[in-house]
């Protein structure tokens, strides 16, 4: 009789280098998929180009940069033409005109009870993909508001520049802009207010204070203000921080970096 156990290493051995092929398998997938993505992040990054703006600059140049954006709006003789664009549109929620004559902005924005409806509907209340520019709940008196916000959408999707009313904002991302195409202005039911585009910033979810638009005292609201013209891309040499300012924040999505924010801050003029 055989009493000889039989060998079992051979199973062992063979049963631990598939275990260990699956495994150097899995990290070689999972390296080239990471790797895959930060290269395509950083190509994007590094490519991309803001939609609109080289356009916009050949006519900066034929105007040789002057300051063209400053149209005089008479802010004495101010016609509503609020109550006329909400019948147009069949809309009540539309609750201000903004309009940048340098960038070529001109749009209504509206407001709801919350920031999420406009991310997806138009200015005739249909649910899209595209969304309408709308102003923070919060702000509920346009005219007194320290701090008015309006959002304002972007896309990587060419096609579909042609219908985001606030694309343009990205041409301040170009320092020539910045400095010559000053003005914005914000009609409400009441009046047509200026304001001198004072600061442009990138955010991140790591610097919330633009959405900051409540404030309980002058103390908190001129603390929150320097906050704001912190780490700015671009921001005007004469910018001063006063109790009495009151402030323009309008936000749209940015790529670089990705899951970003570009913000242009207007004081009142």
């Amino acid at each position: 009789m055989n009493n000889q156990q039989p060998n079992l290493k051979p199973k062992r051995r063979k049963r631990k280098n598939s275990f260990l092929k699956s495994l150097l398998t899995f990290v070689i997938i999972f390296g080239l998929c990471v790797g895959g993505y930060y290269l395509y992040e950083w190509y994007n990054q590094k490519n991309y180009e803001i939609p609109g703006v080289e356009e916009l600059k050949n006519k900066k140049e034929e105007i040789n940069y002057s300051d063209k954006d400053d149209y005089q709006f008479n802010l004495n003789t101010y016609v509503n033409e609020l109550p006329t664009a909400r019948s147009q549109y069949g809309n009540t929620d539309i609750m201000a005109k903004l309009e940048i004559p340098g960038l070529e902005i001109s749009t209504y924005v509206t407001r709801t009870v919350n920031n999420e409806y406009y991310l997806d509907h138009s200015v005739y209340k249909q649910r899209d993909g595209i969304g309408y520019p709308f102003i923070d709940y919060r702000n509920t008196n346009l005219d007194t508001a320290k701090q008015i916000n309006i959002y304002g959408h972007n896309s990587q999707v060419e096609s579909l520049h042609d219908k985001l009313e606030l694309i343009n904002l990205r041409a301040y991302l170009d320092k020539n802009f910045f400095e010559n195409y000053k003005y914005m202005y914000l009609s409400t039911d009441q009046a047509k207010y200026k304001y001198r585009v004072e600061a442009v910033k990138v955010v991140t979810a790591a610097d919330p204070e633009h959405m900051k638009v409540i404030f309980y005292s002058d103390a908190d609201f001129i603390n929150h203000s320097r906050k704001l013209y912190q780490n700015t891309t671009y921001i005007r040499e004469d910018t001063r921080v006063t109790k009495d300012d009151k402030l323009l924040i309008l936000q749209i999505c940015n790529y670089n970096p990705a899951n970003s924010y570009l913000i242009v801050i207007g004081k009142q003029v």
